[in-house]
């Protein structure tokens, strides 16, 4: 049989045995424990750096969204790319806020987050930039629009000023062409007027005019006749008197011969015509034409009228006229 002291000493092996196990899962409870100590602190980290990822997201969204609202305010004009700019400055950060709460913020994941936070300050820097770059072109433009208009407030006043200037010229020049005119009025008016006074001046006056019937015989030989029945030719005769002021040279005298009736003998193929009365400025037939020279003295001149038609009873009227005015007259009877 064993004895006490066997059992004891397997008791006591037992026991050691028992103990070496506890001790065994002591140790393993124990690294258990370390481990999961470890982890849960890790997850600590993780979890606070995904804070501050998420603080300093929303502090990074919150400066950019003022500083786009400030540049809205300053240029109203860009509001449309800066409300876009806004809107993706939202979807990122939204997308990246999802990435840091999505339960995957380990450190892969925080590092990507970081990384994508940085890259949003970059374009929101660099968006910054283009819009300062757009409001400095904005300016020049505008300072060029300014001094456009400047200039075309002066091109406009110096048009103005031309025009007015074209207006005092084109005044003058009417005042200028219309004094010239009535100068010239004027001085046409004393031509003519010194002109007729020449002309008045250098008429020759005629003198002692004489009209005698005659009978045209066989032979050409002219007989002399009071009676209308009996005359086929009348031979006016008229003095010519001296004009100092007539240049020498043929001058030509216009002849009338005018009917009881009062109607001025004309026959076209005998030589008669139409001339301008200058005392009365009318038109008046005459009878027949006469050149003749002159030598600035008195000469006698004759002419014959022989109309091939009988002649009327009655008293007669000649009348002479040199350059327009009449230069004498005379009457005589055919019984």
């Amino acid at each position: 049989m064993p004895t006490t002291v066997d059992n004891q000493r397997k008791m006591l092996v037992g026991a050691g045995i028992v103990i070496a196990i506890l001790m065994g899962i002591i140790a393993v409870l124990l690294f258990n424990k370390f481990g999961a100590d470890k982890v849960i602190e890790e997850q600590k980290v993780e979890i606070s750096e995904a804070q501050i990822l998420n603080k300093e997201l929303q502090d990074e969204y919150d400066n950019a969204i003022a500083e786009l609202d400030e540049a809205l305010a300053e240029n109203e004009d860009l509001r449309t790319m800066i409300e876009d700019q806004k809107a993706e400055l939202n979807r990122q950060k939204n997308k990246i806020s999802r990435a840091i709460n999505s339960g995957k913020a380990n450190e892969q994941a925080l590092s990507d987050a970081r990384k994508q936070i940085d890259n949003l300050k970059t374009q929101q820097a660099s968006f910054l930039t283009k819009i300062d770059e757009l409001e400095e072109q904005n300016q020049l433009l505008t300072n060029e629009i300014v001094q456009v208009k400047e200039e075309k407030k002066i091109i406009e006043e110096v048009a103005v000023k031309e025009r007015e200037e074209k207006v005092k010229i084109t005044k003058t020049k009417d005042s200028i062409i219309e004094t010239v005119t009535k100068e010239k009025v004027v001085l046409e008016e004393q031509k003519t007027f010194l002109e007729g006074k020449v002309n008045l001046g250098s008429i020759i006056r005629v003198d002692d005019v004489e009209v005698v019937g005659y009978k045209l015989k066989s032979g050409g030989k002219m007989v002399k006749k009071r009676y209308a029945k009996n005359v086929d030719v009348l031979k006016i005769c008229y003095t010519a008197l001296d004009n100092r002021v007539t240049e020498k040279g043929r001058e030509q005298f216009l002849v009338r011969i005018i009917t009881p009736l009062g109607e001025t003998m004309f026959i076209e193929n005998l030589g008669s015509g139409v001339f301008e009365n200058k005392d009365t400025g009318e038109e008046m037939r005459f009878t027949k034409a006469q050149d003749v020279p002159y030598e600035n003295k008195a000469s006698n001149q004759c002419l014959n009228w022989k109309p091939d038609t009988p002649f009327a009873k009655g008293i007669y009227t000649v009348e002479v006229f040199n350059k327009g005015f009449l230069s004498g007259k005379g009457e005589f009877k055919l019984k």
